[in-house]
């Protein structure tokens, strides 16, 4: 893999620690991930079988794109194409948007998306997501105004520079393309995801949805109501293995309390302004 380990520059990825998930996960021979962001996890689950889910359906256009043996060398050769310039990164963010916007029959829709079943193009789609989320300010992907966000131009000497780094994720599609082949894609909601997941030995299933405040910047964001729904579900497996990733927060304690779950203090995670974030992993067989 690329040392770009994100498939999207993704609000609160798990870039630092996702070798931990790996680790949690080993022996399983099927894991479920059930919000699967900027995917940092995927390359370290050694599972014969992954479920990929999210409910962002840009995301999941972008990953099955990027898997595809046809689809995913001609979306490197397009976007390496692309300059870093802030009329790319309008353009595609205005595409990605008008994605979101059009229903019905039409005329728009109908210029849109061209073919019999009235879906966007995935190829364009997935280049125009890419340049969104790649171009623009680092970590806005997946949240509410991530086709707002302007190009991350950087005007002093300090950190890298953002046009390499847009390109160094171009290149590591190469790497992507065979770590996604082996996944299997959905776009459910986490409980029609969770009812479908099998509670029997083997089974792996990790979570890692917004966090308790934090979390309110994404575009699909939890209430508390979603996550006592989600605790509900992942308090019933008893036979397998559930690795869900935290914040410390009281929610959190109250949600997952111990001894029946094991919580794992993790370092070395870092918050969206780069200062630490102490993290947990709770792991339930």
């Amino acid at each position: 893999m690329s040392t770009v380990n994100a498939i999207a520059s993704w609000f609160g990825t798990n870039r630092s620690l996702a070798h931990e998930v790996g680790k949690s996960l080993e022996g399983c021979n099927w894991v479920g991930v059930v919000f699967a962001g900027g995917m940092c996890e995927i390359p370290h689950i050694t599972a014969r079988t992954l479920m990929v889910n999210d409910l962002h359906k840009h995301l999941i256009n972008l990953s099955r794109v990027a898997a595809d043996p046809v689809l995913g060398p001609k979306l490197y050769r397009r976007l390496r194409r692309h300059a870093f310039h802030p009329d790319a990164l309008e353009g595609a963010q205005d595409y990605c948007r008008r994605v979101e916007a059009v229903s019905g029959e039409s005329p728009e829709r109908t210029m849109l998306f061209s073919d019999p079943y009235h879906v966007p193009d995935p190829l364009t789609w997935a280049e125009c997501y890419f340049i969104s989320a790649w171009m623009s300010r680092h970590g806005s992907a997946g949240t509410k105004s991530e086709f707002d966000t302007g190009i991350s131009t950087r005007w002093n000497a300090n950190g890298g520079d953002s046009a390499a780094h847009f390109h160094g994720a171009v290149r590591s599609l190469v790497g992507w393309r065979k770590t996604l082949r082996r996944a299997n894609f959905t776009c459910l909601d986490f409980r029609e995801f969770l009812k479908k997941c099998k509670d029997e030995p083997g089974i792996g299933v990790y979570v890692d949805p917004p966090f308790p405040g934090p979390g309110d910047g994404y575009k699909h964001a939890f209430a508390d109501k979603d996550h006592r729904d989600l605790a509900n579900l992942l308090n019933g497996y008893s036979n397998s293995r559930i690795v869900a990733r935290f914040y410390e927060h009281p929610m959190v304690r109250e949600l997952y309390p111990e001894p029946e779950w094991t919580w794992r203090k993790l370092t070395g995670g870092k918050r969206q302004t780069n200062e630490a974030a102490p993290e947990v992993l709770l792991v339930r067989n």
